[in-house]
This record gives C-alpha cells, structure tokens and sequence, in this order.
C-alpha cells in the first residue's frame, strides 16, 4: 500500500456524520484473502512444471519422444517456465504476507456523500489521513469480499464488505454509482 498523504478534512466533512464507518486491518490475512488466487495460480503453475520437467527428463533419459511436440529442447524451456513463473508469483505473495504483518496498519474509513476520509493508524497511532472524491476515483469495483476504490494519485484502497450490514453495503454501492447487487 502506499504511503498516504496527510490532509485535513473538508469543512463539509467536519460538519456532516459520516453515512458510513468501516475499518479494514492490512495485515497477511488481508494479503491472502486478495491474492489467494494469485497464490494458488502459482501453486499449480510450479507444480506442473516441476512434474513435467521431472517427466521429461525421465524420459529424455530413457530415449523416448512422448513429448516430442516441440522440436529439440523447447519442451524443456517451456516447462521451466511454467515452473518458475509459479514459484515466482507465489514467493511474492508470501514476500507481501510477511511485510504487511511486520508492518500491521488500519484504515479507518468514514464515507460522506460526495467523498470519504481514510485515516491510517500504525500501533493506534495516526500516520496519515487523506480525503478523497468519489469522483476523482478511477475505477471502482465490488467483489465478494471487498470493495476496491482506484485512484492515480493515492493508490487503491479495500473496504471489507462482512462487516458492514446489507444497507451499509447498499449505501456505499449507491455512493460509489454501482448497479444494485442481485439478491
């Protein structure tokens, strides 16, 4: 996550309760629940990788063309590409897992009609606010966990959509300018 800058809040902001509350905790369990995806992507990919790159050796050492689908050693590269691409995506989620339990922050997020302040406490110690329109956003998203806000200027931020309540979810989807959700 990036690093936030400190601003102070609109008088509007000041003045006006917030509609909705939410706080989000980035630590590993955060990380997993993102990138669990990613991470067993990674998993698979290594895995059939190593196992065909121990098959073909296997055979290459016995003289058979079972994958003889590429000429030369081509099926080879392949293999250990698929195998280091899969070690590789999952070393960087375990990498990020690690970083953010060293370096546990919160978002407190407080939503108004037309923007939200973020604040970022580190050990209930404030590190960083930042007040953001909804319309200087540029892509928002809803998962099945998580609502993802993208700005260019501030990086992207989650809001945990379990512990909020059916109407808070609703509130912000409709503060956000998203469809309705299908029940």
């Amino acid at each position: 996550m990036e690093e936030i800058r400190s601003s102070q809040p609109s008088e509007t902001t000041q003045e006006a309760q917030p509609l909705v509350r939410a706080a989000l905790r980035l630590d590993g369990a955060l990380i997993r629940r993102m990138y669990g995806g990613f991470l067993t992507c990674g998993a698979i990919l290594a895995a059939v990788g190593g196992l065909l790159l121990v098959v073909w050796i296997a055979l290459s050492v016995t003289g058979s063309d079972a994958f003889a689908f590429f000429t030369g050693d081509a099926q080879l590269w392949v293999f250990a590409v698929f195998l280091v691409c899969g070690l590789v995506m999952a070393i960087a989620v375990a990498r990020m897992r690690r970083e953010a339990d060293k370096h546990v922050r919160t978002n407190l997020y407080q939503f108004f009609a037309e923007e939200f302040v973020v604040t970022t406490l580190m050990e209930d110690r404030e590190i960083g606010s930042s007040r953001l329109r909804y319309a200087d956003c540029k892509k928002i998203r809803e998962k099945k966990q998580l609502f993802y806000l993208t700005f260019l200027s501030a990086g992207v931020f989650a809001v945990d959509k379990k512990q909020l309540t059916q109407e808070e979810c609703a509130c912000l989807r409709s503060l956000f300018g998203l469809s309705a959700k299908k029940s």
